[in-house]
């Protein structure tokens, strides 16, 4: 749903243009080897620095290298380096050393560098900020804490990062903010395999279109605001481009708070915001929805697992379901159309909280649900379609390929699904629908047209 978005990068912006001016034009490019260390250390060809700021970034050609040794390290750093895609500028953590920044490192007009193993806590603004004509860029087996927002791609980035092994835990905002930048379809950005928790609104806000958001584990956040989802994909308006063309699969999503709102969503596609693939993820004990879809067209949900969503912590949620699609009816918005919904497990666990809920408005809309595996550990029904409450899907205009799959899943330990407790342990009493998907949540492959397990894992 809805909420005024928290503009860091601007307020970073106002901080370090001044700075940004005064530096004048950029010394011509070579190849480098850079030491970084407070204590003035030496390395065979390496030329030392004491400040990771002192680094002359700006003139780093390609295959330019930055260690930096463990210490302590204050100063906004920016990062104006270009390499190229076989010899990128790598900036990394000496090997058995921790560096530790309490402010920003900033990227622009960086092209093609490496950041590795730094660790940020405590920076008013980002962590990482990604800007101004900056593609190609890495950030991997980093961590941000305890700082404004984690990791930022904003105010007129490119294209092709990759977000990748990072921990970004309790920060201010989110973990990660994509703001209003677009990616390509020939040169996605990925956000891969990072840890996210605790961060106090999104977990990922994704205010953009063409990222892959693959394997990451997103828990906890949403502690310092109402209107949260740990993945949250968002566009502000009708006329924004953004939020759309997006992949977001192979993410485990667990805990998102929500006590005085209807969100808490584990993942949610919010308001136009179309086109979207949500595949192979596990939402569980999320406050809100394990998936939602408000007002988002086009989007295709397949091969999810759900499980014991709909905590509703605030005893504010409406729309009481294990997958949502749902309007914002009482401003006729009405455009959560033409979605693909199938393949899906979605378990109740809780009192009235239904495997699926379709809001009025939607229920015509020419969404197609189905096939699924639906079941509720207390029988509640399985529907909730406008009004009515049924556990027989046949009943409902649902438009889907198959009938459902309805009972209880074998799950091998439903209450750890960060560690692939939601994984099956014995076949469902049949296949979903085939759709070409090549692999699982935890890497089992399928073959070329094999019909899926329902749910995001292969069963054995």
């Amino acid at each position: 749903m809805r909420w005024p978005r928290t503009v860091l990068g601007g307020a970073l912006s106002a901080l370090v243009l001044p700075v940004l001016s005064a530096c004048g034009p950029a010394d011509a490019q070579v190849q480098q080897n850079i030491l970084v260390d407070p204590a003035g250390g030496t390395k065979p060809g390496y030329t030392t620095v004491a400040r990771l700021a002192d680094v002359p970034f700006a003139a780093l050609g390609p295959g330019s290298s930055v260690l930096v040794r463990g210490g302590s390290y204050g100063d906004v750093v920016f990062v104006g380096s270009r390499g190229t895609a076989a010899a990128p500028v790598t900036v990394a953590a000496e090997p058995g050393t921790q560096p530790r920044l309490s402010n920003s490192v900033v990227f622009e007009n960086a092209v093609y560098v490496t950041v590795t193993g730094l660790t940020v806590q405590g920076a008013v603004n980002s962590g990482f900020i990604i800007r101004r004509g900056s593609s190609h860029v890495t950030v991997a087996g980093s961590t941000v804490s305890r700082s404004g927002l984690g990791i930022w791609i904003g105010d007129g980035a490119g294209a092709g990062h990759r977000i990748s092994g990072n921990t970004l835990a309790d920060n201010q905002t989110h973990g990660v903010a994509v703001d209003v930048i677009n990616a390509p379809r020939e040169d996605p950005s990925y956000i891969l395999d990072n840890t996210v928790t605790g961060n106090g609104i999104h977990g990922m806000e994704i205010n953009g279109s063409g990222y892959v958001v693959e394997g990451n584990r997103v828990s906890g956040n949403g502690v310092g605001m109402s209107g949260t989802s740990g993945i949250h994909v968002y566009a502000k308006d009708a006329a924004q481009d953004a939020g759309d063309r997006n992949t977001i699969r192979y993410n485990i999503v667990t805990g998102q708070k929500e006590t005085t709102g209807q969100d808490g969503n584990g993942i949610q596609i919010d308001q136009w915001c179309d086109g979207n693939v949500v595949a192979f993820n596990v939402a569980a004990d999320n406050d809100g929805a394990g998936i939602n879809l408000f007002d988002a067209g086009s989007n295709t949900v397949v091969n999810n697992t759900t499980y014991g969503n709909m905590r509703d912590s605030g005893g504010k949620h409406v729309y009481r379901g294990e997958i949502v699609l749902a309007s914002d009816y009482t401003k006729q918005v009405d455009r959560t159309s033409n979605n693909r919904v199938l393949n899906n497990i979605a378990y109740a666990t809780r009192p009235n909280v239904a495997a699926i809920v379709v809001e009025a408005t939607t229920t015509d809309n020419n969404n197609a649900i189905g096939p699924n595996f639906l079941g509720s550990a207390v029988g509640a029904p399985l529907y909730r379609w406008d009004t009515q409450a049924t556990g027989d899907g046949a009943s409902l205009p649902l438009n889907g390929q198959g009938p459902d799959l309805t009972g209880t899943p074998a799950f091998r330990d439903p209450a750890n699904p960060m560690t692939g407790g939601l994984a099956l342990t014995a076949p469902p009493a049949r296949a979903g629908i085939p759709l070409g998907a090549t692999r699982d949540i935890a890497g089992q492959a399928y073959a070329p047209g094999e019909a899926p397990t329902f749910g995001a894992y292969r069963s054995p």
